[in-house]
């Protein structure tokens, strides 16, 4: 679309008081959204005022319905509590950037990064009462994380809603599918990268904005999983052991596509929990962050109805899971109260219309089990321990191999997983690594398996910051399978080291990195 006609759209845009409805339309994607131009321009005008409303007086209705606002709920930096004081989680973070930097265009990263820190503020609930209640209260990392962001995008939505003046408006979800190039990288999608358009924002990835630089998401190069397929596989919703669906979905995509948007999670607004809200992709990736999830429990109903009674009876969670209570505010700025179990009624679980299992047929093969069947079988358990992933080169880690008689426990089928733990950061590193399934008989045969992430480890990179990352429990029968492996002897496990893009700014010193305690090998048989 040309900027002429972008400008003659926004011209056209009107505000009101009018009565606000509950959609009844499916859900489209951003690209699709955005064809008709009344949409385009409903999505500007809803962003555009929920930024006015940022310098509305704090305490005041509102200003409990401006983006700034909203982006304290999911979490900020401030005085309180539940906030990060904002000196203490940059300072340190940035003398650091420019103590590594090697030359001029890695300084001049550093310096943009430092007027990001410089454009926030710290923040405190102070006397407002909702604002107490609300602020700083996302869930991340806990079994509670999808119905959360779902409950939270749909009170976003209606704000959204009353904010553009049109009773229609829907907030669509960012499909990372549509903004994919010829080589395999994802470009951010227009209405996010035109400096007149209030979904702009600037503190994002270097380049990004400019189309400079896009996304490594697809090939044998990929550094993120855009449809999920890894956490769609999973039988379960929730696990201990990080293998089920709610930790798969959050880890990868979501957590790994605030890091590529958000300078791998160095900087704000993306990269940052507490800044996170105020970039508006941030709704439409939570969008498909859910519509995923909507997609995971379709293809484990089985033509099910999905409701509270269904999730009751196939989600494996106890009773007082879903009677958790959780606060927002509403379109006009009032405290409500909603309890997971909402999260299933119709009101507010969302239809999309694209859930994609028809069109998948992998998807519709690991339902199946085929995709779930490792050519390993069920085997014994299988561990390397204390493995230095540093510098910018490739690093590598390879399992003892055993004689089959002595590694399998049984001829039945069964599901391959990979555990990696402890892993902590070595020297505050500037760049994370991919981790990458190799065959050995064919190098050319190479099956993505994850990337670290950073985003959520409350100032990693600084000195006083947490410097481990939670433990990870990947399925990977299929990745075994795609390479081609039958034994131990059959692949390695490569780190790559990467900002996610196609042009890292910065460079890995030698002795920056990842210590990881153990990398575990296991099965479970499929019943």
């Amino acid at each position: 679309m040309k900027k002429g006609i972008a400008k003659l759209v926004i011209l056209a845009s009107t505000c009101g008081i009018l009565s606000i409805s509950t959609y009844a339309q499916k859900i489209p994607s951003l690209e699709t959204y955005v064809k008709d131009l009344k949409n385009l321009n409903a999505l500007n005008q809803g962003f555009a005022e929920m930024r006015k409303a940022n310098f509305a007086e704090p305490n005041t209705a509102k200003y409990r319905t401006s983006l700034n606002y909203w982006a304290n709920i999911h979490g900020y930096f401030g005085y309180d509590k539940k906030s990060e004081n904002l000196q203490e989680y940059y300072e340190e973070l940035i003398k650091q950037c420019y103590d590594k930097a090697k030359g001029e265009p890695e300084r001049k990263a550093c310096g943009f990064y430092q007027n990001y820190y410089a454009s926030l503020n710290n923040q405190t609930a102070g006397n407002d009462k909702i604002a107490q209640e609300v602020w700083g209260t996302c869930e991340h990392g806990t079994e509670f994380f999808l119905p959360w962001h779902r409950l939270y995008l749909h009170y976003f939505e209606k704000t959204l809603r009353k904010a553009s003046g049109n009773p229609n408006l829907q907030l669509p979800y960012w499909k990372y599918e549509d903004n994919i190039d010829n080589n395999n990288l994802l470009f951010l999608p227009w209405l996010f990268t035109q400096n007149y358009l209030s979904a702009f924002d600037i503190k994002r990835t270097i380049g990004l904005n400019e189309n400079k630089i896009g996304i490594k998401v697809r090939g044998d190069n990929k550094t993120i999983d855009i449809t999920g397929f890894e956490a769609l596989q999973a039988v379960d919703f929730y696990r201990d052991d990080k293998a089920g669906f709610s930790n798969l979905i959050e880890s990868n995509p979501h957590n790994l596509m605030h890091c590529a948007v958000g300078a791998n999670c160095y900087a704000p607004n993306m990269g940052l929990v507490p800044a996170a809200g105020n970039d508006p992709i941030f709704y439409l990736h939570h969008r498909n962050i859910d519509r995923l999830w909507q997609k995971w429990m379709l293809k484990k109903a089985k033509g099910q109805k999905i409701d509270l009674a269904w999730a009751k009876a196939n989600l494996g969670m106890p009773a007082t899971w879903f009677e958790k209570e959780m606060k927002f505010v509403d379109e006009n700025g009032n405290l409500v109260s909603r309890k997971v179990a909402d999260a299933f009624n119709s009101e507010f679980m969302p239809d999309y219309d694209d859930l994609g299992l028809k069109s998948d047929p992998t998807l519709l093969a690991s339902e199946s089990n085929k995709l779930l069947m490792s050519p390993l079988g069920h085997h014994e358990n299988i561990e390397i321990s204390n493995i230095n992933v540093l510098g910018a080169q490739v690093s590598r880690a390879n399992f003892k191999d055993l004689p089959v008689n002595n590694m399998l426990r049984s001829t039945g089928p069964a599901i391959s997983y990979l555990t990696i733990q402890n892993i902590e950061l070595v020297n505050k590193p500037m760049l994370t690594y991919a981790v990458y399934m190799v065959s050995k008989k064919d190098t050319s045969k190479r099956s993505y398996l994850t990337t670290f992430s950073f985003f959520g480890l409350n100032n990693v990179h600084a000195h006083h910051g947490k410097t481990k990352i939670g433990d990870m429990k990947l399925i990977v029968s299929d990745n075994l399978q795609e390479i081609g492996a039958q034994s131990l002897a059959d692949f390695e496990l490569i780190f790559e080291p990467t900002d996610f893009t196609s042009n890292p700014v910065f460079t890995q010193l030698s002795k920056d990195g990842l210590k990881i305690g153990k990398i575990l090998l296991t099965s479970e048989p499929i019943s």
